[in-house]
C-alpha cells in the first residue's frame, strides 16, 4: 500500500519519496497521471484498441484470432503507466492478469523465459481466485505438476471444485498458489543443478504445458462470458530491469511460445523490440510508445508529471524545471531521477543553477563512464546516422545513452556535452 500524500507536497521529504521512480506512487488512485495524448499522439493506443476489438470503451467486433501486441519504448517512457490506463479502461471488457516480472520474480539476473511461464499459469490461478470465478483445481495441477518435483507436491490431494474463494477449498487454493510462488522464487534464488534440471524439465515439457492451459482456458470462457468479460488480457510489466540478452530471449526467441497461448496478450518491452522487429515480427505486432515531443510549447504539459507531485516554487528556482525536463529529452524516468536528485543535492535549498549543474554533470558523467571505446567511437563519428542494427547501438539504445525521438536516434542531451568536449551542461 503506498503512502498517502496531499498533492502537490511541500514536505521536503515527501518531495523525495514521490519524485522516486522505484517507490512509484499510485498514478490512478493519486489523481497523478498526466495525460500525454496531445504532446506524443496515441495512434498506438487506437491500434491496440482495435487489435482488442474495441471503440470507445465498449466492444464492438469479437475477433477470434488472439492478439499478441509487443508495447516498446525507451526505458522510463512511461508504458507501465499506460499499461495501468489500458487495464483501467478494459476492465469491463477483458478479465485481466497482471504480471509485474519485476516485482514478483525478484532477482531478475537469474531469472529465465521459463519462469515468467510459470508465473503466467499462477497469476492466471490468483486472477480466477480473487474474482470468484470458479475453476478446476484438479486440472491446473496437472499444468503445475509438470514443473514441480513430486516430494514438493502438497501431501494433501484437494479434489477438482466449482467454489468461491470465500469457501474451504477457496482457502485451500490460495494456499497452493502461495506454495507455488515460494517454489518458484526458491527456484530463481537457488540457481543450483536441481534449479538446472526443473529448467530444462520446463522446457522439455512446454508443449503438454501449453496444450493443457489451452484447454483450461477454453474451458473458462463460459464463466467469464457469465460474468460479462470477452475474455482474458495477459498483461506482462515490469521489464525495464531485465538483462538485455534475457530480454531478447523472451520478446524476440521465444515469441513463438507466447504465440500458441490461446489469450490476448499485451507485453512491455525495453527498446531493443524496436530493432529486431525481423526476428519477431511474425508473432509480434509491435506497437511503439513514442517519446515525448519535446519543443517550447509542450514542456509545460511534460513537467506536470513533477509538478502534479510536489510544488515547483518550494523547491526549484525559476527555469530550473524546465531545464531539466529539456534535459530529460522526454524521458518521464530521466525526468524523475533528475528532479530527484537535484532535490538531494540542494542540501533543503531551493534548486539553483549550481545546484542543477551538478545534478547534470553527475548524471551525464554516470552514463558516459558505461560506455566503452567502440561506443565513444560510434557517437563521435555517427551523430546523424546510427545504425540500428549495430549491436553497440542497440546496447546505447537499451541503457538511454541514445533516445529515439521522431524515428531517428539522438545523444542524450546529458551526454552531449562529454562527447563534444566542452562544459555545456545546462540549457544555455
Amino acid at each position: 500500500m503506498s503512502l498517502q500524500f496531499k498533492y502537490p507536497v511541500t514536505d521536503f521529504g515527501e518531495a523525495l519519496h514521490v519524485l522516486n521512480p522505484n517507490t512509484e506512487p499510485e498514478i490512478f488512485d493519486s489523481n497523478l497521471y498526466v495525460n500525454l495524448d496531445n504532446v506524443r499522439g496515441k495512434k498506438y493506443l487506437n491500434h491496440i484498441y482495435t487489435q482488442l476489438g474495441v471503440k470507445n470503451g465498449q466492444l464492438f467486433n469479437k475477433n477470434n484470432a488472439f492478439a499478441k501486441i509487443l508495447l516498446t519504448g525507451h526505458r522510463g517512457s512511461g508504458k507501465s503507466v499506460e499499461l495501468q490506463r489500458m487495464i483501467h479502461n478494459l476492465k469491463s471488457i477483458y478479465l485481466p492478469v497482471y504480471i509485474n516480472i519485476e516485482v514478483q520474480l525478484v532477482k531478475l539476473s537469474a531469472v529465465e523465459p521459463e519462469d515468467i511461464y510459470q508465473l503466467l499459469v499462477i497469476e492466471l490461478m490468483q486472477t480466477l481466485a480473487d474474482n470468484n470465478i470458479p475453476f478446476s483445481e484438479k486440472n491446473f495441477r496437472r499444468i503445475t505438476n509438470l514443473w514441480m518435483d513430486e516430494q514438493s507436491k502438497e501431501t494433501k490431494n484437494l479434489t477438482s471444485y466449482n467454489t468461491s474463494i470465500g469457501s474451504e477449498a477457496g482457502a485451500g487454493i490460495n494456499a497452493y498458489i502461495f506454495k507455488l510462488r515460494t517454489f518458484l522464487k526458491s527456484v530463481i534464488t537457488a540457481q543450483s543443478e536441481d534449479t538446472d534440471i526443473i529448467g530444462r524439465k520446463i522446457k522439455a515439457n512446454i508443449s503438454d504445458i501449453i496444450q493443457n492451459l489451452n484447454v483450461e482456458l477454453a474451458s473458462l470462457q463460459f464463466e467469464l462470458k457469465e460474468k460479462g468479460y470477452n475474455g482474458f488480457l495477459f498483461v506482462v510489466d515490469g521489464t525495464e530491469k531485465l538483462d538485455y540478452e534475457l530480454a531478447k530471449k523472451v520478446f524476440i526467441k521465444d515469441a513463438p511460445i507466447f504465440n500458441q497461448i490461446n489469450s490476448c496478450f499485451i507485453f512491455a518491452s525495453p527498446v531493443l523490440g524496436l530493432y529486431d522487429i525481423h526476428a519477431g515480427q511474425a508473432y509480434f505486432n509491435h506497437q511503439i510508445l513514442p517519446m515525448v515531443k519535446l519543443n517550447d510549447g509542450n514542456i509545460a504539459a511534460f513537467k506536470s508529471i513533477v509538478t502534479k507531485r510536489i510544488d515547483e516554487n518550494t523547491f526549484f528556482e525559476p527555469g530550473m524545471l524546465d531545464c531539466i525536463a529539456k534535459k530529460s529529452g522526454g524521458s518521464i524516468r530521466l525526468l524523475l531521477e533528475l528532479s530527484y536528485n537535484a532535490l538531494l543535492n540542494s542540501s533543503f535549498n531551493l534548486v539553483n543553477r549550481n545546484t542543477l549543474k551538478d545534478t547534470l554533470y553527475d548524471m551525464g558523467l554516470f552514463l558516459y563512464q558505461r560506455l566503452d571505446k567502440e561506443h565513444k567511437e560510434i557517437l563521435r563519428s555517427s551523430q546523424a546516422d546510427f545504425d540500428f542494427g549495430n549491436e553497440k547501438v542497440k546496447e546505447m539504445l537499451f541503457s538511454l545513452v541514445l533516445l529515439v525521438q521522431n524515428g531517428s536516434a539522438v545523444i542524450n542531451p546529458l551526454v552531449q556535452p562529454f562527447i563534444e568536449g566542452t562544459q555545456n551542461y545546462l540549457c544555455d
